[in-house]
């Protein structure tokens, strides 16, 4: 798996997300994305909202036997774990406890989202020992 260009996500997936984080907030929230990917883009197809096991406004975990649950029903589809999303209490760049998690999941773009509603939705990925900014499309 190369570096992935593009994620697209529907915008009421986006709205979704959005409305977890307002729910779970000042608690982190967090979803893993279902998808696809072709031609390194990445096309999101169902997001599964996840319950944050660590109940933080710094970091997250989402319980690894639904983790597991949740690849499993995806490849039964044919399809695969695509972006881990997750908010963060200020801006919309990876932590320094990201950094760490996302060298272990390298093929998923990491969505982050920062408080408050305004601040945008950026994903990135793990290329080559460095992090890499992904683009964000947001489709009907």
């Amino acid at each position: 798996m190369g570096k992935i260009k593009e994620l697209r996500i529907k915008k009421s997936d986006v709205d979704k997300l959005l409305d977890w984080v307002d729910e779970n907030a000042p608690i982190e929230a967090c979803a893993m994305l279902i998808g696809i990917i072709k031609r390194n883009i990445t096309y999101v197809d169902e997001v599964v909202l996840t319950p944050n096991d660590t109940p933080s406004s710094t970091e997250f975990q989402i319980d690894p036997e639904l983790q597991w649950k949740i690849i499993q029903e995806a490849l039964e589809k044919e399809k695969n774990l695509v972006s881990i999303f997750h908010s963060h209490p200020l801006g919309s760049y990876p932590s320094s406890i990201d950094e760490n998690w996302m060298k272990w999941h390298s093929n998923a773009v990491w969505l982050i989202k920062g408080r408050p509603r305004t601040e945008p939705m950026r994903g990135y990925q793990w290329v080559a020992d460095e992090i890499v900014e992904v683009k964000l499309t947001i489709t009907l």
